[in-house]
């Protein structure tokens, strides 16, 4: 177990034995809370909302509804987020709707530091490296060798935050591959399957069962360690790469001017939530981890994970050339 798994053991023990919330409870919600999630249903992001949605429903005696509003790299559902009734809606998104979409597609049509709140980022999502099945490819670094030795013979595709990242590791080190845009991440699925596109870097919750039935080969995890649902596989560290170590983190986002008690509240109910046998095993067998995330430590890993991107966007462009 590494030290980020103890962390995070010590923090789920410590949330499990405290009381949910320190102060007084509050009176909020009025009614029904939708949670808005660019994600397609099935996706990683999703079944952790919904997760997620259980269990605050149980907590405040009221119905929270998880609603997909996917398109435009999130953007959409951001958009519909900052537009609705303030108390009425949260957003639940992967990380990169606050870190690289500001990047990668401004102008937006609302301001993301101030108007997308952090509350907590309940888990660490496992991604991977996923090529077709029958791929001459059998590694990471034999399929990194091969894009190398053939300039603009592979494509590849992912989400937009990891774009810039994986961008520019292709670039530093003078690997020329055809990057392709999908509307979906579950699109490319199909595609690497099929033979159509060569690689697609993914989160592993949708893929596991093209994996396990042979249709799809995973080639490393780009976490820090490896996922319980894939303990076979290696991680990019552990095959060389450690500037190809990348984690990603959805996290719950409140409304412009959310008390910071409420979002304290709700991110200390999240710990909570994540910390049940039944939750957390579920969430392990999907290719996720809980991530007992405090309010501070969401906005600190944004912080942190952001000034990487923006390097790398100034470094390398933000956006893939046509």
């Amino acid at each position: 177990m590494n030290r980020t798994t103890k962390r995070d053991l010590v923090m789920i023990l410590a949330t499990v034995a405290a009381p949910a919330v320190a102060s007084e409870q509050s009176s909020w919600p009025e009614g029904p809370v939708r949670i808005l999630t660019p994600s397609p249903p099935g996706g990683s992001v999703d079944l952790v909302a919904r997760l997620l949605a259980n269990g605050l429903c149980r907590r405040y005696g009221q119905d929270w509804i998880v609603e997909n509003r996917p398109g435009a790299d999130g953007v959409v559902a951001a958009q519909a987020f900052v537009l609705s009734r303030p108390g009425s809606t949260l957003l639940f998104s992967a990380a990169g709707i606050y870190m690289a979409a500001p990047l990668m597609f401004a102008p937006l049509p609302y301001d993301t530091a101030t108007e997308l709140v952090p509350i907590a980022a309940p888990v660490t999502d496992f991604v991977g490296f996923f090529v077709r099945s029958d791929t001459p490819a059998t590694s990471l670094g034999d399929f990194l060798s091969r894009a190398k030795a053939m300039p603009r013979q592979f494509t590849w595709a992912t989400a937009p935050g990891a774009y810039l990242m994986l961008n520019a590791f292709f670039r530093a080190n003078g690997i020329d591959i055809i990057y392709v845009g999908y509307r979906a991440l579950t699109a490319m699925l199909p595609d690497v399957a099929m033979g159509r596109l060569d690689m697609a870097y993914l989160p592993l919750a949708p893929s596991l069962s093209m994996v396990r039935d042979g249709r799809l080969r995973l080639l490393a995890v780009s976490n820090a360690e490896r996922a319980a649902a894939m303990p076979d596989v290696p991680t990019a560290r552990e095959l060389g790469f450690p500037t190809l170590e990348l984690e990603s983190f959805p996290g719950l986002f409140g409304w412009k001017g959310m008390p910071m008690v409420l979002r304290d509240e709700i991110a200390a109910y999240m710990r909570d939530i994540i910390a049940e046998p039944a939750v957390t095993e579920r969430l392990l067998a999907i290719g996720l981890v809980p991530r007992p995330s405090t309010r501070a430590r969401f906005e600190a890993d944004l912080r942190h994970v952001g000034a990487l991107y923006a390097e790398a966007a100034r470094r390398y462009g933000a956006r893939p050339s046509d």
